[in-house]
């Protein structure tokens, strides 16, 4: 599709890939989109051209399951409540997965050749006795996994959708955003009542009517910040990839914002060797720090291939 956006949007609604990067952009820019989530934009006054399609039939066929394991989660706590949400969480990506898999085989050194480990095919290899190696192959096990990207694609832009909707509400009411993510939203005044509530299809106030303090938003999951609760105790939250949600404290995500880069400690995280198939259990660190910074001319940030007004 070639879009072409309103001149003049605060919060612009159609997601674009550009430069390894997920923006929401404005001007002209070509892209693949749902057909739900284009008809969503065209009402706030994005054009559309279409360039070629996919046509896929429509049929209502989580229900079901979703039901199911959302009642679980409701009620259940601790092992139960994980798992319940974990195959909530996981479904629509399990139709994602790309198709080419990996292969691990066993070769005698003496027959590999040295073609093979430079042709792209092999990942990783590694020695397993002085007459064995193991191989990570590229292209192995594809018929094993099943995977049905029109299905994960549709899931994720009509998440997409349901966000715009706030977003629209958000901006006709003058209300500020200063964080969105799937399924979250940071703004500064309370979204209406009848948004609001425990069950599919409203948004849980994870503050219960308290309000943040201070907050730093970074990048994509990349932000903390504090508040008080009833009991006026300072509570501090955190989500940066690859380190546990509260691990950070709110002076650890000040300093990241500043530039620095901090080592932080994993415990219990899983290991697995390839040698001997073993899995190990130890302590370990990573090392955090804020996004890629990007150039940006007039604070605008304009990347590669997006044709501006």
């Amino acid at each position: 599709m070639e879009v072409t956006s309103p001149k003049q949007l605060i919060y612009p609604l159609l997601i674009n890939r550009s430069d390894g990067l997920a923006i929401h952009p404005l001007g002209k820019f070509v892209g693949t989109y749902f057909s739900e989530e284009l008809k969503a934009v065209i009402a706030a006054g994005y054009k559309i051209k279409l360039i070629s399609g996919y046509e896929f039939s429509k049929v209502n066929i989580f229900t079901d399951y979703i039901n199911h394991f959302y009642n679980i989660k409701k009620i259940s706590k601790g092992a139960e409540r994980f798992i319940s949400k974990l195959h909530l969480n996981t479904l629509y990506g399990y139709f994602g997965r790309s198709l080419d898999g990996l292969d691990t085989v066993i070769y005698d050194k003496a027959n590999i050749d040295s073609e093979l480990l430079e042709s792209g095919l092999v990942k990783n290899y590694y020695e397993v006795d002085e007459e064995s190696m193991f191989l990570i192959m590229n292209g192995g096990v594809s018929g094993f996994i099943k995977s049905n990207v029109a299905i994960a694609s549709a899931v994720t832009s009509y998440a997409r959708v349901e966000m715009m909707k706030v977003k629209t509400y958000c901006k006709d009411n003058k209300i500020n955003i200063f964080y969105t993510d799937t399924d979250s939203i940071f703004i500064d005044k309370p979204l209406p009542a009848r948004l609001i509530g425990d069950t599919i299809g409203l948004y849980k106030d994870e503050m219960n009517g308290l309000l943040i303090q201070e907050g730093y938003f970074l990048g994509i999951k990349q932000y903390g910040y504090y508040y008080y609760d009833q009991n006026n105790n300072k509570i501090q939250k955190s989500v940066f990839a690859g380190v546990s949600r509260d691990s950070l404290t709110f002076d650890d995500v000040v300093k990241i914002s500043k530039g620095h880069s901090l080592l932080i400690p994993i415990k219990d995280r899983f290991f697995r060797s390839l040698n001997n198939l073993n899995v190990r259990i130890a302590d370990t660190q990573t090392t955090v720090s804020k996004s890629k910074v990007k150039i940006l001319k007039g604070n605008v940030y304009q990347p590669k291939n997006i044709k501006h007004f």
